[in-house]
């Protein structure tokens, strides 16, 4: 007994959260044993607990073993059967060990006692550490969540929370007084229908008029609303099944016809038929659509509260079907059963594949054995593309394929097409897009974006917003749209070939008998998709072959078949232009080019984010387009700046100005004597080349003095900036001589070519290096602008008359440079632009044919571009 008090002093047992509360309140170091109940604490160690304590004899060291199993701090641990030894200090875990490893055990008690010490003295400061296995658990754990979590959310994503539809039936008063309520109620419950709630009282005078509101002018109402009232009924609120979507149309069969003599001939079995009366003594009343369902129940059962179901967001896809030649005989059997798949078909197309258009669509396999084989087999013959749209079509579409392999779709799911249609090739005759990706861009090869031109007649205009419902939900952008009453003039555009024909004067009178909404329909395979979609001329052919089509839903004869559209890509392109002005040109998504259309409101609010507005050009954007677009060269000769918007270079040359040649003479002298003064002492060592230049300028100068020199723009300010770019900064002059010694030896070379040269062209020109961007190769390869000598810069003035000269041949124009921005008044190029050559190290010319000097640059111009040599 001794022995046993003695263990149970040493090590104190914790059992319970308030225990573990009591203890993490008290002083010292705890040195707990963490054990499971099934396993129990660790006896190995005890005795060198006991040892350890009657060394030390500390009165701070305490030993403990806890059940982790009970105490809510150490839920973590529950399960692991791992020897666990935590230290505690003031209740905050200092320490920990995971093992029974006695040394290591006896180290961490000395040292975590010796730091108690000190934290009780005040010299240190108590230190919290994490038990890296737990937290490694409370990551795992709550990654476990995350993923939990995550697959909720996707799951929510897929489904919305939504009111099942309900029933409002009444068991009259004739069948209640008679006892005939409970087997009506079993017999109403027996078909399936689940009872929502249920009171059995009288009708009030207001609910009966409010609930036969529909009656009051028939000769019986005043019987019926004083029936109705004239003792209890039973009110039922019913459902069927989880969405409750055919709870009303199911309960009008099993109640049958409201006359008790037409129920019990036609529907004996029918509750009417088996309880009631006579006439409107019925028996039982249920709702005649979801609508009244609706207003009966909020007439009714004013705080009844609609229980809900989750019900699957719908995925509405695209994706492409293809019927592979082998089976193209079968296409009719195939095609309906796709239609049993409760996928539309919005786009269909016959088609004989080349072998460059199999191989362009099946490139992705062109690394696979098996690809010569299918290209092959693809333009055997002919085949079949189709659109299917639906909720998940994608994969839908593709279960309902099959496996690739044919043998392997036998063998494991017989019932597929692969399966069922097979060719003699083997090979599977059906292909499915495998992503929205894929999807997209295989409808875009087959059936690219195309307009058609649809048209809601004033006949069908009071279904105006359900036919425009219809339309966003077949997957047709609305690019434009007006409304207005058809002309004569435009019923033949419209009708080309009816003229003459029995209807024609009931057509003429139904269109013109009221306004009309005209729509530019986009879509892949537009307008085929579209006359699908209207069905028959004959409304009532329409309803036997489509019965889902507009003119089977809205139309009522041929002349009032509620919808147009256009037969044809070249039809729809002569309706627009006689609709709306003019033939509209479209963007690669369909949408109109230009300013966004003014849409019905309807449209635009079942659209939605589909209609986003489209960003307009401006007026200049348009205007450079409308007047540029294939511009032929004669008509550029007759463009003025002021007919359209030209591209503008942020110098001060771009301001235009006219001066004549004289003030730009004295403009040019005033400056060279300034230049002259400023660079005589830096440029005596091209004595030689200077008088070169100067010979070559007079020649050229020769050479034109029979042309009519021409008024340029903006020649103030290019003078300005061409004495500006031949005047050295502080800076440079340092540099410009250094580059004066190694330039010598070209520029002879380079005077002596121009001479050549001048004498082959009238007007010659050299790129302006000192406007050209940083980085570009004039730029890098001439720097700074090279000065040699004064006489350089008197030629350099001459060259500006000699330049504003028309060349007399259109053909014998300048050369374009992509280095150097042209003049973007249409003029010749300013003094900056005729430096001599001997100032350039690089000439960069295209091979564009050479243009006239005299002839207008238009906003066509690229940035980059000017006249030289």
């Amino acid at each position: 007994m001794a022995r046993k008090k003695q263990e149970i002093q040493l090590q104190r047992e914790i059992e319970t959260q308030e225990e573990w509360e009591e203890v993490m309140a008290m002083e010292g170091l705890w040195l707990i044993d963490v054990y499971q109940e099934w396993c129990g604490p660790c006896q190995a160690l005890v005795g060198n607990f006991r040892r350890l304590k009657n060394e030390l004899g500390d009165n701070l060291l305490n030993f403990a073993i806890a059940k982790a199993d009970t105490i809510d701090a150490l839920e973590k641990y529950r399960g692991r059967c791992e020897p666990t030894f935590l230290f505690y200090a003031g209740g905050i875990l200092t320490a920990y060990i995971h093992g029974a490893n006695a040394p290591k055990v006896q180290r961490v008690i000395t040292e975590q006692l010796a730091y108690e010490h000190k934290v009780l003295e005040g010299t240190a400061d108590r230190k919290e550490v994490k038990d890296p296995v737990i937290t490694r658990l409370q990551e795992i754990e709550s990654e476990r969540l995350e993923e939990e979590e995550a697959k909720q959310l996707a799951l929510a994503a897929k489904f919305e929370k939504k009111e099942k539809m309900v029933t409002v039936a009444i068991i009259k008063p004739d069948a209640v007084v008679q006892g005939k309520a409970e087997e009506i109620m079993a017999l109403i419950i027996e078909q399936g229908f689940e009872i929502l709630t249920k009171e059995t009282r009288e009708i009030t005078q207001e609910e009966a008029e409010a609930l036969y509101a529909h009656l009051d002018n028939e000769s019986y109402y005043d019987d019926i609303i004083k029936f109705i009232t004239s003792g209890p009924s039973v009110l039922l609120v019913l459902t069927l099944g989880q969405s409750g979507d055919t709870a009303v149309d199911f309960f009008k069969m099993l109640i049958g016809p409201k006359e008790v003599e037409a129920a019990k001939e036609e529907n004996p079995n029918c509750i009417r038929a088996l309880f009631g009366e006579k006439g409107y003594q019925n028996a039982i009343h249920g709702s005649d659509s979801n609508e009244a369902a609706l207003r009966e129940l909020a007439l009714l059962f004013p705080n009844f509260t609609v229980p809900t179901y989750m019900k699957k967001r719908l995925n509405i896809q695209k994706t492409l079907a293809i019927i592979k030649p082998e089976v193209y005989s079968k296409k009719d059997d195939i095609i309906a059963a796709i239609k049993q798949l409760n996928l539309n078909i919005t786009m269909m197309k016959e088609i004989h594949l080349t072998k460059e258009q199999a191989a362009e669509f099946y490139k992705e396999h062109e690394q696979f054995g098996f690809f010569d084989a299918l290209i092959d087999l693809m333009i055997s013959g002919p085949m079949i593309a189709l659109g299917l749209v639906g909720d998940e079509a994608i994969t839908v579409w593709r279960e309902k394929l099959g496996p690739d392999n044919v043998d392997e779709a036998i063998e494991k799911a017989p019932k597929s097409f692969r399966a069922r249609f097979t060719g003699a090739s083997g090979m599977n005759q059906f292909h499915g897009s495998i992503s929205e990706e894929a999807a997209a861009k295989e409808i875009a090869f087959f059936f690219p974006i195309e307009q058609t031109v649809a048209m809601i007649k004033p006949n069908a205009m009071s279904h105006k917003d359900e036919i425009i419902e219809y339309i966003i939900n077949s997957g047709y952008k609305i690019a434009a749209q007006t409304e207005l009453v058809v002309s004569i003039s435009l019923m033949s555009v419209l009708y080309p070939n009816v003229a003459g024909m029995d209807h024609f004067d009931e057509l003429t009178n139904t269109l013109t008998s009221g306004p009309s909404l005209f729509m530019v329909l986009s879509r892949e395979d537009a307008i085929n998709g579209w006359r699908r979609d209207m069905g028959d001329a004959d409304p009532a052919q329409a309803k036997e072959e489509n019965p889902t089509s507009l003119r089977a839903l809205y139309g009522t004869d041929i002349a009032n078949n509620a919808v147009h559209g256009s037969a044809s890509a070249e039809h729809a392109r002569e309706e627009m232009i006689a609709v709306f002005g003019e033939a509209l040109s479209f963007n690669e998504d369909g949408t109109l080019r230009g300013d966004e259309p003014k849409l019905d409101e309807t449209a635009m609010v079942i659209e939605g984010e589909r209609n986003e507005e489209v960003e307009p050009e401006g007026e200049n954007k348009s205007e450079h387009q409308e007047v540029h677009h294939e511009q032929s060269d004669e008509h550029q000769k007759d463009v003025t700046p002021e007919e359209h918007d030209q591209p503008s270079e942020k110098k001060e040359e771009d301001n235009e100005q006219v001066i004549s040649g004289e003030e730009k003479e004295v403009k040019a002298d005033d400056q060279l004597e300034a230049d002259e003064q400023l660079e005589a002492g830096e440029q005596l060592e091209a004595g030689e080349t200077q008088q070169q230049a100067s010979e070559a300028a007079n020649n050229e100068q020769q050479n034109s003095q029979d042309n009519t020199p021409v008024e340029i723009t903006d020649a103030a300010n290019a003078e300005e900036q061409s004495a500006e770019s031949l005047k050295p900064s502080e800076e440079n002059k340092d540099e410009v001589q250094e580059m004066s010694d190694q330039n010598e030896i070209s520029e002879q070379t380079e005077i002596s070519e121009q001479t050549e040269h001048t004498n082959q062209e009238e007007s010659p020109g050299q790129p302006d290096t000192s406007s050209l961007p940083e980085g570009s190769a004039e730029a890098e390869t001439s720097g700074q602008p090279e000065i040699s000598s004064s006489a350089e810069v008197s030629d350099a003035s001459k060259d500006v008359e000699e330049e504003l000269e028309p060349a007399k041949d259109e053909d014998s124009g300048a050369g374009l440079t992509e280095e150097h921005p042209a003049n973007q008044d249409g003029a010749d190029p300013t003094p900056s632009d005729a430096q001599s050559s001997d100032e350039q190290t690089q000439e960069v010319t295209t091979e564009e044919p050479k243009a006239d000097v005299n002839e207008t640059q238009t906003a066509d111009t690229p940035k980059g571009m000017s006249y030289v040599c």
